[in-house]
């Protein structure tokens, strides 16, 4: 799509972090959700949850917990939506 000179729009991001996070390809997943960002495309719960939870499921919750805080910090997700992923990180790890 980039090479053709378009943007993906907010549902093909969202649909393209998803399944990078669920296939694994964890880094590629946050650079795409960056990009995502960059670009004023928003992401939807699920795919912030399903990012953080892959990266728990990898052993790196502090990881998680630091993108969660980046999130955060650019007011991409309200003060609920933050403790709903907060609570699914400390689930994740078993705290």
């Amino acid at each position: 799509m980039k090479r053709n000179g378009f943007i993906p729009s907010s549902k093909s991001y969202n649909s393209l972090v998803n399944a990078l996070a669920l296939a694994g390809e964890v880094e590629e997943a946050v650079l795409y959700l960056r990009e995502m960002i960059e670009k004023r495309k928003s992401a939807d719960f699920v795919t912030y949850r399903t990012m953080l939870d892959e990266i728990c499921r990898r052993g790196r919750v502090e990881d998680a917990m630091g993108l969660l805080k980046e999130l955060q910090a650019k007011d991409l997700v309200d003060g609920h939506t933050y403790r709903k992923l907060l609570y699914a990180i400390e689930d994740d790890s078993g705290n």
